[in-house]
Protein backbone atom coordinates (compact mmCIF):
# COMPACT_ATOMS: atom_id res chain seq x y z
CA UNK A 1 0.00 0.00 0.00
CA UNK A 2 1.55 3.28 -1.09
CA UNK A 3 1.43 6.11 1.48
CA UNK A 4 2.51 9.63 0.53
CA UNK A 5 3.40 12.06 3.32
CA UNK A 6 4.65 15.62 2.90
CA UNK A 7 6.30 17.44 5.80
CA UNK A 8 5.40 21.13 5.89
CA UNK A 9 6.49 23.67 8.50
CA UNK A 10 3.46 25.82 9.38
CA UNK A 11 3.25 28.79 11.72
CA UNK A 12 0.04 28.58 13.73
CA UNK A 13 -1.60 30.17 16.75
CA UNK A 14 -1.68 28.45 20.13
CA UNK A 15 -3.75 31.33 21.53
CA UNK A 16 -4.31 35.03 20.74
CA UNK A 17 -0.79 36.03 21.82
CA UNK A 18 1.29 32.92 21.12
CA UNK A 19 2.30 31.44 17.79
CA UNK A 20 4.21 28.21 17.19
CA UNK A 21 6.17 26.73 14.27
CA UNK A 22 4.47 23.33 13.77
CA UNK A 23 6.18 20.41 12.02
CA UNK A 24 3.25 18.87 10.17
CA UNK A 25 2.39 16.02 7.85
CA UNK A 26 0.22 17.46 5.10
CA UNK A 27 0.00 20.89 6.73
CA UNK A 28 -2.19 19.64 9.60
CA UNK A 29 -1.80 18.65 13.24
CA UNK A 30 -2.32 15.77 13.73
CA UNK A 31 -1.22 14.32 10.41
CA UNK A 32 -3.38 12.05 8.26
CA UNK A 33 -4.71 8.77 9.65
CA UNK A 34 -3.22 5.75 7.89
CA UNK A 35 -5.29 2.56 7.93
CA UNK A 36 -3.69 -0.77 7.05
CA UNK A 37 -4.46 -4.40 7.71
CA UNK A 38 -2.26 -6.86 9.54
CA UNK A 39 0.23 -8.32 7.06
CA UNK A 40 0.08 -5.38 4.61
CA UNK A 41 3.30 -3.89 3.31
CA UNK A 42 3.34 -0.10 3.46
CA UNK A 43 5.53 1.78 1.00
CA UNK A 44 6.14 5.17 2.60
CA UNK A 45 7.07 8.13 0.38
CA UNK A 46 8.18 11.00 2.62
CA UNK A 47 8.64 14.34 0.84
CA UNK A 48 9.99 17.35 2.72
CA UNK A 49 8.45 20.51 1.28
CA UNK A 50 10.97 22.79 -0.44
CA UNK A 51 9.91 25.68 1.84
CA UNK A 52 11.01 23.78 4.97
CA UNK A 53 14.00 25.06 6.89
CA UNK A 54 14.83 21.76 8.65
CA UNK A 55 15.35 18.15 7.67
CA UNK A 56 12.42 15.92 8.67
CA UNK A 57 11.78 12.19 9.04
CA UNK A 58 9.10 9.76 10.19
CA UNK A 59 9.11 7.19 13.01
CA UNK A 60 6.22 4.68 12.87
CA UNK A 61 5.81 3.12 16.32
CA UNK A 62 4.25 0.01 14.75
CA UNK A 63 7.10 -0.53 12.24
CA UNK A 64 9.56 -3.17 13.39
CA UNK A 65 12.99 -2.12 12.18
CA UNK A 66 15.71 0.46 12.80
CA UNK A 67 14.27 3.78 13.90
CA UNK A 68 10.71 2.85 12.96
CA UNK A 69 11.74 4.10 9.53
CA UNK A 70 13.50 7.26 10.71
CA UNK A 71 16.94 5.94 9.73
CA UNK A 72 15.73 5.67 6.13
CA UNK A 73 13.83 8.96 6.03
CA UNK A 74 16.04 11.82 7.22
CA UNK A 75 14.92 14.08 4.38
CA UNK A 76 16.26 17.53 3.51
CA UNK A 77 14.01 20.30 2.13
CA UNK A 78 12.87 19.56 -1.41
CA UNK A 79 13.89 15.88 -1.23
CA UNK A 80 11.94 12.61 -1.03
CA UNK A 81 12.87 9.32 0.68
CA UNK A 82 11.14 5.94 0.36
CA UNK A 83 11.09 2.94 2.68
CA UNK A 84 8.79 -0.04 3.17
CA UNK A 85 7.64 -2.03 6.17
CA UNK A 86 5.27 -4.90 6.87
CA UNK A 87 2.55 -4.55 9.51
CA UNK A 88 3.03 -7.37 12.01
CA UNK A 89 1.31 -6.19 15.20
CA UNK A 90 -2.40 -5.33 15.41
CA UNK A 91 -3.31 -2.05 17.07
CA UNK A 92 -3.41 1.71 16.79
CA UNK A 93 0.04 3.30 16.60
CA UNK A 94 1.33 6.84 16.41
CA UNK A 95 3.87 8.23 13.97
CA UNK A 96 5.88 11.42 14.26
CA UNK A 97 8.97 13.24 13.07
CA UNK A 98 12.14 11.81 14.63
CA UNK A 99 14.42 14.75 13.89
CA UNK A 100 16.04 16.21 17.07
CA UNK A 101 14.40 18.77 19.39
CA UNK A 102 10.98 17.28 20.14
CA UNK A 103 9.87 15.95 23.54
CA UNK A 104 7.73 13.07 24.82
CA UNK A 105 8.35 9.79 26.71
CA UNK A 106 10.50 6.63 26.57
CA UNK A 107 10.45 4.05 23.79
CA UNK A 108 12.76 1.95 21.69
CA UNK A 109 12.74 3.31 18.15
CA UNK A 110 11.62 0.59 15.75
CA UNK A 111 10.18 -1.96 18.19
CA UNK A 112 7.23 -2.54 20.49
CA UNK A 113 7.67 -3.65 24.11
CA UNK A 114 6.17 -7.14 24.46
CA UNK A 115 5.65 -6.51 28.18
CA UNK A 116 6.17 -3.55 30.54
CA UNK A 117 5.95 -3.71 34.31
CA UNK A 118 5.85 -0.39 36.19
CA UNK A 119 7.29 -0.79 39.68
CA UNK A 120 5.72 -3.97 41.07
CA UNK A 121 2.50 -3.67 39.05
CA UNK A 122 0.92 -6.06 36.59
CA UNK A 123 2.54 -6.35 33.17
CA UNK A 124 1.11 -4.27 30.31
CA UNK A 125 1.28 -5.99 26.91
CA UNK A 126 2.45 -4.58 23.55
CA UNK A 127 3.23 -1.03 24.66
CA UNK A 128 4.79 1.42 22.21
CA UNK A 129 5.75 4.25 24.57
CA UNK A 130 6.03 4.28 28.37
CA UNK A 131 6.07 7.22 30.75
CA UNK A 132 8.58 6.55 33.54
CA UNK A 133 8.20 9.28 36.15
CA UNK A 134 11.21 10.63 38.09
CA UNK A 135 12.01 8.30 40.97
CA UNK A 136 10.05 5.43 39.41
CA UNK A 137 11.33 2.31 37.64
CA UNK A 138 10.11 -0.07 34.97
CA UNK A 139 11.17 -3.37 33.44
CA UNK A 140 10.71 -4.11 29.77
CA UNK A 141 10.63 -7.32 27.76
CA UNK A 142 10.87 -7.52 24.00
CA UNK A 143 11.88 -9.96 21.31
CA UNK A 144 13.71 -8.25 18.47
CA UNK A 145 12.46 -9.20 15.01
CA UNK A 146 14.97 -7.28 12.87
CA UNK A 147 18.73 -6.81 13.10
CA UNK A 148 20.13 -3.29 13.36
CA UNK A 149 20.82 -0.42 15.74
CA UNK A 150 17.83 0.60 17.85
CA UNK A 151 17.87 3.90 19.77
CA UNK A 152 16.56 3.93 23.33
CA UNK A 153 15.07 7.40 23.73
CA UNK A 154 12.73 9.48 25.83
CA UNK A 155 11.78 11.72 22.90
CA UNK A 156 13.63 14.69 24.36
CA UNK A 157 15.85 14.28 21.32
CA UNK A 158 17.81 17.43 22.17
CA UNK A 159 19.44 15.25 24.86
CA UNK A 160 20.71 12.93 22.12
CA UNK A 161 22.60 15.87 20.63
CA UNK A 162 24.45 16.12 23.97
CA UNK A 163 25.40 12.44 23.94
CA UNK A 164 22.61 11.07 26.14
CA UNK A 165 21.61 8.13 23.97
CA UNK A 166 21.41 4.40 24.39
CA UNK A 167 21.74 2.06 21.43
CA UNK A 168 20.69 -1.58 21.42
CA UNK A 169 22.75 -3.44 18.80
CA UNK A 170 20.97 -6.52 17.43
CA UNK A 171 22.87 -9.04 15.32
CA UNK A 172 21.12 -11.49 13.03
CA UNK A 173 19.11 -11.53 9.83
CA UNK A 174 17.83 -8.18 8.58
CA UNK A 175 14.36 -9.59 7.74
CA UNK A 176 13.92 -7.36 4.71
CA UNK A 177 10.25 -8.37 4.44
CA UNK A 178 9.65 -6.44 7.72
CA UNK A 179 11.46 -3.23 6.70
CA UNK A 180 13.87 -2.03 4.05
CA UNK A 181 14.92 1.13 2.24
CA UNK A 182 13.22 1.70 -1.09
CA UNK A 183 9.92 0.68 -2.65
CA UNK A 184 7.93 -2.36 -1.63
CA UNK A 185 8.37 -5.52 -3.65
CA UNK A 186 5.33 -6.30 -5.78
CA UNK A 187 2.91 -8.59 -3.96
CA UNK A 188 1.18 -11.56 -5.59
CA UNK A 189 -1.87 -10.55 -7.63
CA UNK A 190 -4.31 -11.92 -5.04
CA UNK A 191 -3.19 -9.31 -2.45
CA UNK A 192 -3.06 -6.20 -4.62
CA UNK A 193 -6.79 -5.53 -4.60
CA UNK A 194 -6.68 -3.81 -1.18
CA UNK A 195 -4.43 -0.92 -2.20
Amino acid sequence: MRVELTTIEVKGKLDEKTSYQFWTFGGKVPGPFIRARLGDTLEIHLRNDATSILAHSVDFHGALGPGGGSQFTQTFPGEEKVFSFKTTIPGLFVYHCATPSIASSFHIVGEIFDSVRMGGGRPMKEEQTVLVAPGNAATFELQMKHAGHFNLIDHALSRVERGLNGVLVVDGPEEDDLMHAGPAAREPKGRRGRE
